[in-house]
């Protein structure tokens, strides 16, 4: 790995690697004027771009990212199998995306850039993770969805303003996409003009509160039918809003594991059906549930989520696993009173795994509180108390 910070440690590096492949990270730090460093390394690194293996520019600095395509527009990158760049701006297409330029191109991740017409990754992309502006001051292209090569990505992943994109329904196949991350506006409309009957693997995040109302009042039909994995990142309806449960239950039939990170979102997740039954149980297969962000203000949804897993064990379904992650920090006795009464709820009807970053000074009987992680190390007579406390539940640690 050549780390692009100083010319003779990098010249230094290239000859001791022979003709190995490079993965070559531009890292600049914040004390070092970026333009020196750069002029001083391109040189060197082009001259050996036949045996870059992956290109990584650390930071989101745009000078940066548009320096080095200006530096490399010439180039040909026979090896070249990953590119991240964080940041471009306004710069023209990137040459090494062009199967001409880097025939072998993996994954592709490009941040805060326009939308080029001629945009045209090599069709051998397997992953591909562009982020655009929110608020593009230049004039957006209609066609851009139809430039990305469809045919062999199993990986995709979209944030910022679409606004501007000419979607028509059922008008993007991705036969081998498995894995969809979404963080953009319009995405209903997204949704329609994709075919993509091999989603495994859904993360959606909304642009907005009202894309989120939007959003989840679609009609998925049968689009994420085999989704096994689902996470609803900053998504938050009111509760009291009139988006149908059920019907979002519906369009994730299979679903396997599912992440959830904020109180509206669980308050939604777990409502009953008019026949009695949770809305949650139409998910037959589901093994897993994590929660994050865990507040002591989630008072609201959390009651009902044990009354819907203490059913589950009165049916003898099998036993969900519930992670909390980011839980609430705090030395206030009303903190630690309420997560107390949390894992004695929890760990008798569920397999209960809780993931917090505690104070080290804060009082023993808080290491009911799971996962700890006090700089990777943690006390022997911690980690009694943690097993004496836990030794009649169902409760995991690490």
């Amino acid at each position: 790995m050549i780390s692009v910070a100083d010319s003779v440690f990098t010249e230094t590096s290239l000859k001791r690697s022979c003709e190995t492949l490079l993965d070559i990270v531009v890292g600049i730090p914040s004390s070092v004027p970026a333009y020196r460093i750069l002029s001083s390394c391109s040189k060197i690194l082009v001259s050996c771009a036949h045996r870059w293996r992956s290109l990584c520019v650390v930071g989101n600095d745009k000078f940066i990212g548009n320096l080095i395509v200006k530096k490399t527009k010439h180039l040909h990158f026979p090896s070249l199998k990953r590119v991240t760049i964080p940041a471009l701006g306004t710069v023209g297409n990137p040459n090494y995306l062009f199967s001409s330029r880097a025939p072998t191109l993996e994954h592709l991740q490009l941040g805060e850039h326009p939308e080029w017409q001629d945009f045209s990754p090599t069709i051998t992309l397997r992953t591909l993770e562009l982020t655009f502006r929110p608020y593009p001051r230049i004039m957006s292209s209609p066609s851009f969805p139809y430039l990305i090569p469809t045919q062999t990505l199993i990986a995709l992943s979209l944030s910022g303003n679409i606004r501007k994109w000419d979607l028509r329904p059922n008008s993007i196949p991705f036969p081998h996409l498995s894995s969809l991350t979404l963080h953009i506006n319009t995405t209903t409309r997204f949704w329609g003009a994709i075919v993509a009957p091999n989603i495994e693997r859904f993360i959606y995040s909304p642009f907005s509160l009202e894309d989120a109302h939007s959003d989840l009042q679609v009609n998925f039909g049968s689009k994420f039918d085999r989704v096994r994995y689902l996470r609803f990142l900053n998504a938050s309806p009111d509760p009291h809003c009139d988006i149908d449960p059920e019907q979002l239950f519906q369009a994730f039939p299979h679903v396997r594991h599912v992440e959830l990170d904020s109180e509206p979102m669980l308050h939604f997740s777990v409502p009953r059906r008019p026949c009695g039954q949770f809305c949650a149980d139409i998910w037959s297969d589901l093994a897993s549930l994590t929660i994050h962000g865990l507040s002591i203000s989630w008072r609201s949804p959390l009651p009902r989520l044990w009354e819907w897993l203490k059913e589950r064990k009165k049916f003898n379904i099998h036993p969900l696993h519930v992670k909390v992650t980011g839980i609430e920090r705090g030395n206030s006795t009303k903190v630690h009173e309420y997560f107390l009464g949390f894992c004695h709820t929890g760990k008798s009807i569920c397999t209960l795994e809780l993931d917090a970053r505690l104070s080290i000074s804060l009082p023993r009987y808080i290491s009911l509180l799971a996962v700890i992680c006090l700089c990777g190390c943690i006390h022997p007579q911690l980690m009694e108390d943690i097993t004496s406390a836990f030794f009649a539940g169902n409760v995991s640690y690490s």
